[in-house]
């Protein structure tokens, strides 16, 4: 889902096997316990 959202917005993204995808939703993030 990431990397084809990145894409449309003009930027060049390869996601790895090692990586992870997260985010999306406004007001919410990994580092509050969101």
């Amino acid at each position: 889902i990431c990397e084809p959202a990145y894409k449309s917005g003009g930027r060049n993204l390869k996601l790895t096997a090692g990586q992870l995808c997260a985010g999306g939703v406004d007001g919410k993030d990994s580092c509050k316990g969101d």
